[in-house]
């Protein structure tokens, strides 16, 4: 049963990243971003109305400064994903647990093994690896990011952070009611911000709709499998598993966009989700 639960956010983040990431090319990666994390926070709304629960002490600060952390944070990831490969930044993206357990052993003591400091530096080969087109490094005087690879590590280090602090958050208050809050606080960040970058001249342009709302069919059930599960299990086993999405956007964007990868990304991005699992288990 653990293991069925955990391939939802596999399948639903590897598919989801491909899929916001063609969408962000379309219509510009800032609308996509508002578009998602809003039409969520609406179905979470409902949700919590029809569960009739109480919102009790709410610490808004903390959730306000989250809610900053995470709209930069997604908006940086829709960013990478609507220029870049999704594997490749997917694959980026997931090490953010290279900085979440970095700043657990720093702040809360948590252990250090061998086994983990071994998984530090394979993750580290990893991007080294998924961060260059290595094939034109002897044709230029100078190495040159990967598209989408810059926003992807901003991206990565920010959901440490942001994952690093949201565990407190989301034992004081449940993850249901974090999410709601979170939801709609990223989502309005990131509409204040699109506006300002855009203004009002994009407002009436349409979305496309029929593209928008499988986006958030999967992520409603991707995301709420990853909480769900890791409410009745072990997290290491749940997020390793999760964490195999880069395979996922990898083998949807190759067979239904024809997107390419040289073997060395991919080679790359599998050394990156053995480091995640030596992370997890180490």
């Amino acid at each position: 049963m653990v293991f069925l639960l955990s391939l939802l956010p596999m399948f639903g983040w590897g598919i989801n990243n491909v899929l916001v990431g063609r969408l962000g090319r379309r219509v510009g990666f800032l609308k996509t971003a508002v578009s998602v994390q809003l039409l969520a926070w609406v179905v979470f709304l409902g949700w919590w109305l029809v569960r009739g629960d109480a919102f009790g002490e709410i610490k808004w600060s903390t959730f306000m400064l989250l809610g900053l952390l995470a709209a930069g944070n997604y908006g940086l990831m829709l960013k990478a994903l609507a220029s870049g490969q999704a594997g490749v930044v997917t694959a980026i993206v997931a090490a953010s647990s290279l900085v979440t357990a970095t700043l657990g052993i720093a702040f809360l003591g948590e252990s250090v093994s061998s086994f983990k400091v071994i998984s530090v530096g394979v993750i580290f080969l990893g991007l080294v690896g998924v961060s260059f087109d290595w094939k034109l490094i002897g044709k230029r005087s100078s190495f040159k990011w990967a598209n989408g690879v810059p926003a992807a590590i901003l991206a990565s280090l920010g959901f440490g952070f942001y994952f690093f602090f949201l565990g407190p958050v989301n034992r004081l208050h449940g993850w249901f009611m974090t999410t709601l809050i979170l939801r709609g606080l990223t989502g309005l960040n990131l509409l204040i911000l699109w506006w300002f970058m855009v203004g009002s001249r994009e407002v009436k342009r349409p979305i496309p709709w029929r593209t928008l709302l499988p986006i958030i069919l999967i992520e409603l059930v991707g995301f709420t499998g990853y909480n769900f599960a890791v409410t009745k299990y072990e997290v290491s086993y749940v997020y390793t598993i999760a964490n195999a999405s880069p395979i996922v956007s990898l083998t949807v964007a190759r067979i239904f966009f024809k997107e390419k990868v040289a073997w060395y990304k991919l080679i790359s991005v599998a050394v990156i989700i053995g480091g995640i699992v030596g992370m997890q288990w180490g």
